[in-house]
């Protein structure tokens, strides 16, 4: 292609400004160096001569199905817009081409109102209560330490609400079991969403789940792990496909260095359990419905609760993880009398 040697240039300068003068993490640029990729092997001419209709016709290419019937998701295509938009608003300002571009072309990268509207319509999702939770770490045994690591993982999550990542960089000596607490500090080596310092409540939802905890943190310590060492750390012998483990498995004093292992093992679990599979994340989700609904009208409390679930703002908490479907709406005021003399 005639063109593409020179866009890539432009692209790896783009990509230079992200990490060198934003100082993005890689995890962040590499999605939108993927998306901007894409749209340029489309392109195929020079970038100067970028127009409306080249914004355009991007869009309406993600906008149609495979031949599966399968078309991309809209949260995901106004993720791909944005990041090219991004990437051509940053052109603008580039010496010998600025004056070539027009902004008013780039508004064409915009999601129509419709579009945006049924991205912000809260989808209904049922997300784990405490008898799913209680349901799923029963049915794991306590017979090898893997089994006793997968209790202590989902109890975990739900007890304090720790995004996975962070968890898999925690530490034992992170955890606090007297006043019942975790400490997320990235200055220590756990990998925060943007690295924010964090302190996460351990809450008192349930004895045996804070057991699982306890015990899994006995069976490291009788393997010689100390406070600086991993919580979760990563298996000598990559068999996290296996539901049973021989006595040789053995730990090794590592942080896992991706979340999959673990995600495929509790999907493993899950479908041994005949239980719907819920990731980490939906843990997070089920540990804030509670959190919201404890807390009633107090909304000190409520606010308390949201900063050491690793959020600075109520509203973050709120609009993130307090979403309602209109099917959950409906049945929430099923019952509910409006009262005239109030």
């Amino acid at each position: 292609m005639k063109y593409l040697h020179e866009n890539s240039l432009w692209l790896n300068k783009y990509e230079e400004y992200l990490t060198t003068g934003r100082k993005l993490k890689q995890s962040t640029i590499a999605p939108a160096i993927s998306s901007i990729d894409n749209f340029l092997k489309q392109f195929n001419k020079s970038l100067e001569k970028f127009k409306d209709s080249d914004a355009t016709a991007f869009l309406n290419s993600l906008l149609q199905y495979n031949e599966e019937g399968i078309c991309i998701s809209k949260p995901v295509i106004k993720t791909y817009c944005q990041d090219v938009k991004a990437f051509f608003e940053w052109l603008r300002k580039q010496p010998g081409i600025k004056r070539k571009l027009s902004s008013i072309d780039l508004v064409y990268f915009d999601l129509s109102s419709e579009v945006l509207a049924e991205i912000k319509t809260p989808p209904k999702v049922k997300y784990p209560t405490l008898r799913d939770v209680k349901a799923l770490v029963g049915s794991i045994p306590t017979n090898t330490v893997i089994e006793l690591r997968d209790r202590a993982i989902i109890s975990f999550t739900f007890l304090c609400g720790s995004r996975i990542k962070a968890m898999l960089t925690s530490t034992i000596g992170d955890v606090n079991f007297d006043e019942k607490y975790v400490t997320q500090f990235p200055s220590k080596g756990t990998k925060t969403k943007f690295s924010k310092q964090l302190i996460l409540k351990m809450h008192d939802l349930d004895e045996e789940l804070f057991k699982n905890i306890i015990e899994w943190i006995k069976v490291l310590r009788t393997m010689g792990f100390k406070d600086k060492d991993p919580l979760f750390p990563r298996l000598k012998l990559n068999r996290e496909k296996f539901l049973g483990f021989s006595k040789s498995v053995e730990f090794e004093k590592k942080f896992y260095k991706s979340h999959t292992p673990i995600t495929q093992a509790l999907k493993k679990r899950s479908e041994a359990a005949g239980l719907p599979y819920y990731s980490t994340n939906d843990l997070r989700h089920g540990l804030w419905k509670i959190i919201q609904k404890s807390c009633g009208k107090d909304i000190e409390l409520l606010i308390a609760c949201s900063i050491l679930f690793s959020h600075d703002f109520l509203k973050t908490s709120i609009k993130t993880y307090g979403r309602m479907s209109y099917d959950d709406a409906l049945d929430r005021v099923k019952n509910f009398k409006i009262n005239p003399d109030e």
